[in-house]
């Protein structure tokens, strides 16, 4: 697939999130924004979703195996999220939701379409596919719960919408760590090597659990934005810093 096309299709896609981010914000107020906002972003995740699947073509495998790939695919978990979270936990935070899958698709326009990651025999997994998507979806939950949060500063209502945020993402987390320990284990033959992407991942999952049980404890509750924060950074820092610093890791392509 040429490069011009897809940078159509992801550009295209994140206009489509932009006007559906913008028009959710009004949607309590006007009934033509609350009509036209899903519509944006349905037709916006089915283009994003055209280039995962043009992408799985053109590798002959998951398309997993750039951070543009990656991107385009986190970019459509914040709608399979946003409607998860109004059918399950009854909970509307759709501006949120929206401006995910907008500032990724942004970004994901202006990246290199044909970067491909090294791509080892150590990828070539049946644990890649399940691994990588339980920490999309984990990771799209995560950037809302810390948006949530922030906003709950100026709307207190909303720190239980953060919270429950957390609470969803929770099990996806566990479920990746757990896929990626049985992964390392099949191929170097250990669960765990305390590499410093292994580290920070458990750091991570370590700040959501403490945010958890904080918020169950009325003496430690106020803590709870803390973690939810420190999650987050260490989110970032597993997904690109990492990667950025050049460590001697065997996680570096990832």
């Amino acid at each position: 697939m040429n490069a011009v096309y897809l940078r159509i299709l992801t550009g295209s896609a994140a206009v489509l999130y932009v006007a559906a981010c913008v028009l959710s914000i009004f949607s309590k107020r006007k009934k033509s924004a609350s009509f036209l906002y899903p519509l944006f972003w349905t037709i916006g995740s089915s283009l994003s979703a055209s280039v995962v699947a043009l992408n799985f073509i053109k590798n002959g495998y998951a398309p997993f195996v750039s951070m543009y790939q990656v991107l385009v695919f986190l970019a459509l978990c914040f709608g399979a999220a946003h409607l998860y979270m109004i059918f399950a936990e009854k909970i509307d935070i759709a501006p949120f939701f929206a401006a995910g899958s907008a500032i990724v698709s942004v970004g994901v326009t202006a990246m290199n379409t044909g970067s491909v990651w090294h791509f080892p025999p150590a990828l070539q997994s049946p644990f890649f596919i399940p691994h990588v998507i339980c920490y999309m979806i984990a990771y799209s939950f995560a950037a809302v719960a810390l948006a949530v949060i922030v906003a709950s500063f100026i709307d207190k209502s909303l720190h239980k919408s953060g919270v429950a945020c957390v609470r969803v993402l929770f099990p996806f987390m566990t479920a990746g760590l757990f896929l990626g320990a049985i992964w390392a284990n099949e191929v170097w033959g250990a669960y765990w090597s305390w590499d410093i992407k292994e580290c920070w991942s458990l750091f991570t999952w370590l700040c959501y659990a403490c945010a958890l049980h904080f918020e169950k404890n009325p003496y430690m509750k106020k803590f709870t934005r803390v973690f939810i924060t420190l999650g987050f950074t260490g989110v970032i820092t597993t997904f690109f810093f990492v990667n950025m610093m050049n460590a001697n890791s065997p996680h570096v392509y990832s």
